[in-house]
């Protein structure tokens, strides 16, 4: 009998290919859902930079004050004042004067914080935080040249 090795090559190629154990397959990767743009959607749907810290990132991280997420955020910084109280956010090179205006918005549960001070706080039940880097202007207002940074805590529930 007049094999071609060729062919007996191309078959054990086959039988090792057809024998080969199957990779398990990989989990679904998690939809993160943002409020962004003041509605709910998912990250990917976005059309802008957004740093997103979930429930799972901050008890990770133990995230309970500002400095402790706005470190772990590239492109974004505090800049301490001689005030005490007087903190200041950086983001992408913009912050404000000194005793002027935020150049960023701060919303925490959907309300927009006016007082500067209101991110020197500790936070707790923190489910989510978003960081909106570039100009919010359009969606939070004049004091978020630079962008914006949305705070989400656990909403309340049980028994009272």
């Amino acid at each position: 009998m007049n094999t071609n090795p060729l062919r007996q090559l191309a078959f054990c190629a086959l039988g090792v290919v057809l024998l080969a154990p199957v990779a398990p397959a990989q989990d679904a990767i998690e939809e993160i859902i943002v409020t962004a743009r003041q509605r709910e959607e998912t990250l990917r749907d976005v059309p802008g930079t957004v740093r997103v810290l979930t429930a799972e990132d901050i008890e990770r991280s133990g995230i309970q004050r500002a400095e402790d997420f706005v470190y772990m955020t590239p492109g974004v910084s505090i800049v301490d004042t001689a005030e005490v109280g007087d903190t200041q956010v950086n983001i992408r090179g913009i912050n404000g004067a000194r005793d002027a205006e935020n150049s960023y918005a701060l919303i925490v549960d959907g309300v927009l914080m006016t007082n500067p001070a209101a991110l020197n706080r500790e936070y707790a039940n923190l489910s989510q935080i978003e960081i909106l880097k570039g100009p919010q202007g359009a969606l939070y207002g004049r004091n978020a040249a630079a962008g914006a940074i949305i705070i989400t805590t656990d909403k309340p529930g049980g028994d009272t």
